[in-house]
């Protein structure tokens, strides 16, 4: 019986000391994805970049950024832990292409209107394993699909 005991105790405690240094609070990131609906008033060229990120709210907050296609007006992420995020949106031109600067210019007053500190867009994300969003940037909505 004391044996059982020892054994149990020499696997047990290095496992539950390792569940605690991890700082794992039992919600593991999940994959978000979703469709981006631009206004008809922004003119995207081949090359020029989306970015799309979630800023964590509160105090275990955490950041994630997004691969957007900007092709096909999508993005997606595998590791974004469950929470609550503002979502922030950025367009950009390629840099030192043609026309670059003047784009850049055009692109100011949407991106200022995204940005970390005057976005409306948030999200909750949730532990469901596989989450889809569409991100209206014309309603100024983002909808869990």
């Amino acid at each position: 019986m004391l044996r059982n005991f020892v054994l149990w105790s020499f696997f047990t405690v290095p496992l539950v000391g390792l569940f605690v240094l991890s700082g794992c609070s039992g919600s593991k990131p999940v994959s978000v994805q979703g469709k981006i609906v631009l206004p008809k008033d922004v003119k995207m060229d081949d090359t020029d970049t989306i970015n799309v990120g979630f800023a964590g709210e509160g105090e275990k907050a955490s950041n994630t950024a997004m691969i957007v296609n900007a092709k096909e007006l999508t993005f997606t992420s595998a590791q974004v832990s469950p929470g609550k995020y503002k979502v922030i949106v950025r367009l950009a031109p390629y840099p030192g292409s043609k026309d670059g600067d003047k784009r850049a210019r055009a692109f100011d007053p949407f991106n200022k209107a995204h940005d970390n500190d005057t976005t409306k867009l948030s999200v909750e994300v949730t532990s469901e394993p596989t989450q889809t969003f569409t991100l209206d940037l014309v309603k100024n909505t983002i909808t869990k699909n």
